[in-house]
């Protein structure tokens, strides 16, 4: 359980940062959301491919814990993502008052 909740935990932490630290005059915020979406499953993949391969936790238990954790964690990261592209939304400032 904890194991299958800290791989989705990184890959939210993940795409937070990627959020947070974005250039906003780089790219269209719906690439974005897009990329952040690709690099938190990108994460999850990986990290969960190599605690599995590693044998230290039953496959089937992990694998669930893995997908409830990113499930959960990919609702609240979407509202972030969004909330945090909207327009007029530039600053963190502007986000923390939100």
């Amino acid at each position: 359980m904890f194991a299958g909740g800290a791989v989705a935990l990184v890959a939210s932490l993940c795409g937070g940062l990627v959020v947070a630290l974005r250039d906003n005059t780089a790219q269209p915020p719906v690439f974005v959301a897009f990329g952040v979406m690709g690099l938190r499953l990108a994460v999850v993949v990986l990290l969960g491919l190599a605690i599995a391969l590693t044998r230290w936790f039953s496959l089937a238990p992990l694998l669930v814990w893995v997908a409830i954790a990113h499930l959960v964690l990919l609702a609240v990261d979407t509202r972030y993502v969004l909330g945090s592209l909207a327009p007029g939304k530039t600053t963190t400032e502007d986000l923390a008052e939100r």
